[in-house]
C-alpha cells in the first residue's frame, strides 16, 4: 500500500492509480495533459498499453512530440 501520493515511484507502473499517473505526467513536464488522462481514467495498467494511435485518435493528443515523450519516458521508467 502506498502511504502518500508522492510514493508513485515506489510502485510498479502497472499498479498506479489515476492520481499517480497524473503525478508522473507532472514529473515528465506534461502537466497540460493531466485533464485528458483523468477524463479517460488512465491508470498505470492502461498507461502501459497506450500506443501512439490511442494517444492521437482516442485521446486526441495531436502533438506528436508529446505522444513520443509519453511512450519513451514510459519505456525508460519501466526499464529502471
Amino acid at each position: 500500500e502506498v502511504e502518500s501520493e508522492t510514493d508513485f515511484a515506489k510502485l510498479n507502473m502497472a499498479l498506479w492509480r489515476v492520481s499517480q499517473v497524473s503525478q508522473w505526467l507532472n514529473y515528465i513536464e506534461l502537466e497540460s495533459l493531466v485533464p485528458i488522462f483523468r477524463e479517460h481514467s488512465v491508470d498505470g495498467e492502461i498507461l502501459n498499453e497506450l500506443t501512439d494511435g490511442i494517444l492521437e485518435v482516442t485521446m486526441k493528443i495531436t502533438n506528436f512530440m508529446h505522444r513520443r515523450k509519453i511512450i519513451l519516458k514510459r519505456q525508460r521508467w519501466n526499464d529502471e
